[in-house]
């Protein structure tokens, strides 16, 4: 036969006495404020743009070498941009996946690539692409300018695309 502990006069018999989440809460940031978080050299294997300064008389920080090199491309409000020393994997792994940080990979592969070289097959493609698409659409706009300027029902739109 076990022994249980008698419930407390605002607990239920069986049940765990809650937590209070403002003193978890209250806990848990007193937990990241005295923690002191490091750069991991295996950070760079998995992020080959990321940097780390060790110089004397500054703080460590870590960087993006890519967005750096292309400041008009860049989000210069990234904190990896101006460099940060919060060291943390969700903050390179959300940056990697950022719109701005992918446009500056691409732009610096293209800028190693160098105007001579050829277009992958996909940006050819795609090119091709966009010039059938400029032509429909140069189409689509006169069929609608003849429309409305004979003042014709845009019903009759469609018989003009034929």
């Amino acid at each position: 036969m076990s022994w249980q502990q008698a419930p407390k006069a605002n607990q239920a018999p069986g049940k765990r006495p809650r937590r209070d989440p403002e003193k978890s809460a209250a806990s848990k940031l007193d937990y990241e404020t005295k923690r002191k978080r490091n750069f991991l050299p295996s950070w760079t294997e998995k992020f080959p743009w990321l940097r780390y300064t060790e110089e004397a008389g500054e703080e460590y920080m870590m960087y993006c070498s890519t967005c750096r090199s292309l400041p008009d491309i860049a989000d210069t409000s990234s904190s990896l941009f101006k460099g940060t020393g919060s060291f943390r994997y969700d903050t390179l792994s959300s940056h990697a996946l950022s719109k701005r940080h992918q446009l500056t990979e691409a732009a610096d592969r293209a800028r190693q690539r160098g105007p001579d070289a050829p277009l992958p097959p996909v940006l050819t493609g795609l090119h091709r692409m966009e010039e059938t698409m400029l032509v429909k659409m140069t189409n689509i706009m006169h069929a609608a300018y003849y429309v409305a300027r004979t003042e014709q029902p845009f019903t009759h739109f469609t018989t003009y695309m034929g």
